[in-house]
This record gives C-alpha cells, structure tokens and sequence, in this order.
C-alpha cells in the first residue's frame, strides 16, 4: 500500500485557475473541480509531496531526491540530490527553511531549503517512512513508518531521538495541534500525546479494527477520515462522538478531509480520484485524470486547490474550472514509439500513421533532444514530459536529424481508443 501524508498551505501570491481571494472562505466547490496543471517532475515515480507554510513551494518525492516547484506558475526552481533512499514522504518546517524527506527503507534526511544542501541524515526506521511533521516551534521532528515505530526528533541537536511506545499497527498519519501531537496507525486507533514530557494522554478506538488500512487528518487536526475494507469513516478527533461510516464501497488506500469539514478526497483506485459528500455519503465529484495508480493527496488548507502525484509520475493540480472536469481536456497524444541506443541516445523507434506526429513530418531514426522545452535523457522522461501536456496544446520538440538539428513545433492530437495505455 502507498501514502504519503502532506501538508498543504496558502500560497500569498496569484494561482493559476483557482478562485480569487474573495472565493476563499467558500472553498472549492466539488461541480467545478477541474485539472489545473500536470506537472512532470522526470525523476521516477512519485510519492511524498508537501507544500510550505506559506505556499509557496511544492516539494515532491521522486527517485533518490526531492524536485521543488513554487506554486504561482508551477515551474521547477530547484532539486534536492542525493537521498539514500526513494522518497516516500515529505514535510516542511513552520519558517520553510527546512525540509524533512523520509525514505522506503527508514532513512530521514533534513535538507536546507534555500542552499539545496543536506543537513543531516536520521536513522533508525525500517521501512517506509509513512508520517513527517515538524512541532510548531520547528524544533522537533514527528516521524513514523509503517513499521510501527514512532520517533521524535531534537533537530536542533545532533544525536537526540526518543522512540515513543506507539504501539501502532503501522503509523498512518501525524500532526501537532492545540499543544499536543494526534497520531493514527493502520490498527485503527488514534493517540493524543503530551509533548512534554512524550507520553500517551488518550487512546481513542476508532472501532473500525484491523482492516483500518489509513487515516488522515483534516487541516487543523479536528477530524480524521479512514479508509477501511467496508468503505470510509469520519471521527472527532476530540473523542466526544463515536466514529461514523460515511460511504460504503470505497475502493482505494489514500484519503484526505478537506478544510470546509464537508468533504473527503479519496484516491479510488487506479486513475480515479473521488470528492465525497461527508453528510449525504455520496460522491460529489470524480476526476479522472491520472492513468495509474493514485499515490499521494494534498489539500490546500482553504480548500480551493489539491494536489495528487501517480504511479504514471505525474503531479495533478487540481481547483476551480468553469464547468468542472465536463471542461477538462485529456492528456495530450503525439503518435511516436520511442527507445534508447546502446550510447544512450533516445531516437523515435515508429511514426504511428494517421497521428501528428506523422503529420508534422517526423522521421524514423530522428534522435529526440528536447520536449516542450526540456531536455530529455531516457524514453520514460520523453514519455512524462510529452503527457504533462493536454490535446491541443503546441509543443516544441527539437531534434537532431542527419546531423542536424531541427525544431518542430506540433499540436498534439488525443490518443485513438484502440491504442493501450
């Protein structure tokens, strides 16, 4: 099973396609949820991603490193190299100056956001670094996996850790609030802790048992939301109501409460992310965009815009659209096969007949350089690159042709139902 537990704020400056300021407190209405941005980070698949305190930078986690955006025109400002592990989950600190990355096989490793230098790396989980977050005053780092272990973190000083007794069944989800820290783990429980000194105050039993497979918190920790076998389920996080089933018949391992207290984001299995009515237990909007595996879910605070990343290595920004999805076109289609030589070259393989890429005047044996201004290293990084762009859009390919080079430019097509995916 994939998560990856994110934090997601305001950004101060504009943001492409979502409501004004003015819109702000309504959140965003599920009927006109659209797709923003794709963005193709060319790094692997995506796990991890979150955004700082402020908004105005989007971390995700992806092969061996973590790629930064900033969130007003969505454009990759700068790359953390060099992580010991995949990166599954990522948090930022409350000034922004530090960024927390958690990996497949235990390892946490802090990164100095404005210099792109690693700070310091934390050992002692196991496996999947499932939960990241940075107390309030930024002193001290939250971190579970799912191998059950809890850990806090002095980040001040080298060397001091303490492993709390979480007696998870794999830590799902963490977050400081109102001067304690809540935690969730797959065994279907939440724990409220003092944070001085780190003990248990409260156990609360969600009374969903074992097949509890993830819970997530709502921005501000009052609710979480949980994914069980028999379908999703809400609770107070205070413990005054029991927990409550919301929809049967969920499918899927991620899912996030909005900000307006009203709705849940789900990924529902393969390509499908659903918006579901917490009151009436019904879906109130679902985006098919992405196509593969949903891995992680980001909601922005007010809830006018999210984010989700996909086994297809994707990143999907996702607000307001006049007319919903209804306006959303699919992802852009160019009709080549493409592969690697044995110097590493990539060069196109087949020109599939009746596509643009045929009418554009593509040849057979063109090596591939550049894609709607990137440069491209492998087939997979041509093949992101290429889908982050929608039907209709022009992009420039450049290309070297007879020991030449040439620029296209090409307006991409959709792609025929009888080709696979």
């Amino acid at each position: 099973m994939r998560t990856a537990i994110l934090a997601l704020l305001l950004a101060l400056s504009p943001v492409e396609g979502v409501a004004d300021a003015g819109e702000a407190s309504r959140g965003l209405d599920p009927a006109s949820c659209g797709l923003i941005k794709t963005l193709a980070p060319l790094g692997g698949e995506l796990y991890g991603a979150s955004f700082s305190s402020e908004g105005a930078f989007l971390a995700v986690g992806c092969g061996q490193g973590v790629r930064l955006y900033e969130t007003t025109h969505w454009k990759e400002i700068g790359r953390l190299e060099g992580h010991p592990q995949h990166v599954y989950s990522t948090a930022f600190s409350r000034d922004g100056k530090t960024l927390a990355a958690g990996g497949f096989e235990g390892a946490v490793q802090l990164w100095d956001v404005d210099s792109r230098r690693p700070l310091r790396a934390l050992a002692g989980h196991t496996t999947f670094v499932s939960a990241l977050a940075f107390s309030p005053d930024g002193r001290s780092l939250l971190s579970g996996a799912l191998d059950g272990t809890l850990r806090v973190w002095d980040v001040g000083e080298a060397g001091r850790v303490k492993e709390l007794p979480a007696r998870l069944g794999g830590v799902t989800d963490a977050v400081f609030t109102g001067g304690r820290a809540l935690t969730t783990g797959q065994d279907g429980r939440l724990h409220v802790w003092r944070t001085e000194p780190w003990e248990v105050e409260r156990t609360l039993e969600l009374g969903v048992g074992p097949e509890c497979r993830w819970f997530a918190f709502s921005p501000g920790g009052r609710r979480i939301a949980g994914l069980t076998a028999e379908g999703l389920v809400s609770a107070d996080t205070g413990g005054v109501s029991a927990p409550k089933a919301i929809a049967g018949g969920v499918e899927g391992t991620l899912c996030r409460p909005m900000a307006d207290g009203r709705h849940v984001i789900v990924g529902a299995g393969q390509r499908r992310v659903r918006i579901l009515d917490v009151a009436r237990g019904k879906t109130a909007a679902e985006l098919v965009h992405h196509t593969a595996e949903i891995t992680s879910i980001a909601i922005h605070p007010t809830g006018r815009l999210f984010a989700t990343t996909g086994t297809e290595r994707h990143v999907k920004i996702w607000g307001r659209v006049p007319g919903g999805m209804s306006n959303v076109r699919p992802r852009g289609f160019l009709g080549v096969r493409i592969q690697q030589d044995a110097a590493g070259g990539i060069f196109l393989a087949e020109i599939i007949p009746g596509t643009p890429a045929e009418a554009a005047g593509l040849k057979q044996g063109d090596v591939l350089r550049r894609v709607g201004g990137r440069a491209v290293a492998n087939p997979t990084e041509a093949t992101d690159q290429i889908g982050s762009f929608l039907e209709g859009d022009e992009v420039e390919v450049v290309l070297d042709r007879a020991g030449g080079e040439t620029t296209v430019k090409i307006r991409l097509g959709r792609r025929p139902a009888d080709l696979d995916q």
